[in-house]
């Protein structure tokens, strides 16, 4: 990391404004969560500012993806995308997300345009097949009829739909397959999942999320606004059956 990347990211960490001039931003190729939480991030922090948050993408599919996902948001930030040119630009990767965006308390995600509202259709909406770190993340086989299950009187329903004629490179769940995830989302009492890329969707809708960790830490999620931090199969479903339990008593 170079004098001038280091000073601009403790800044960006202390919350100031980074340097006098536009400061861009470069995203390594990534998974579809990683982009949602940067566009996320960037639009909050352009908010935030008063000023335009440069992107710049690897390569022309995150291009097209990034493009994608700023039309979902709710925003009066502005971001620019482009691809990147060697232009000096502070990088984007794992380490960045997980030290600025969800482990600081100044982080305010950006909304989806659809919201979610409170209802009682009887739907569930999951996602349990993340990809990255597949093994330690998602629950075991085992116990997946009854994460399925474990309400007679409710349709549960999986979103992040198998990636179909889209360009090579370009994660599932995103493009026109996004709008109807996004929908399922808000006609949906709550989502539960692992920590992914369609949890990170969720979040973004005001659903409540239960997120549950099994042998791999929460990186990006903590249990604040809408979502509730779960250690396990048994304790997720202890606490959807509260959550819905008290909803009933107190309206």
């Amino acid at each position: 990391m170079d004098r001038w990347t280091k000073r601009v990211f403790q800044k960006e960490l202390r919350g100031e404004s980074g340097c006098e001039h536009q400061t861009n931003y470069r995203l390594i190729y990534m998974h579809l969560g990683d982009n949602w939480l940067t566009v996320s991030w960037a639009l909050s922090r352009s908010e935030e500012i008063g000023r335009t948050i440069n992107l710049l993408a690897t390569n022309e599919d995150q291009k097209r993806l990034l493009e994608n996902l700023v039309q979902y948001f709710d925003s009066n930030g502005k971001v620019e995308i482009e691809m990147y040119k060697g232009e000096r630009a502070i990088t984007i990767d794992e380490y960045f997300i997980s030290s600025m965006i969800f482990h600081f308390k100044k982080f305010k995600g950006s909304k989806t345009k659809m919201a979610w509202k409170e209802n009682k259709n009887k739907i569930i909406c999951y996602q349990f097949d993340g990809r990255y770190m597949a093994h330690l993340k998602n629950p075991p086989e085992a116990d997946m009829p009854k994460l399925t299950s474990f309400l007679s009187d409710y349709k549960f329903v999986k979103i992040g739909l198998p990636q179909i004629t889209k360009p090579a490179g370009v994660p599932a769940g995103t493009g026109q397959f996004l709008n109807e995830d996004i929908n399922t989302i808000c006609k949906s009492e709550l989502f539960i999942g692992i920590d992914s890329g369609m949890s990170y969707v969720s979040i973004s809708t005001g659903i409540p999320c239960f997120i549950i960790e099994y042998n791999f830490p929460l990186l990006y999620v903590g249990e604040k606004g809408n979502v509730i931090c779960c250690h396990g199969t048994d304790d997720c479903i202890k606490k959807v059956k509260e959550y819905l339990k008290n909803r009933e008593t107190h309206g």
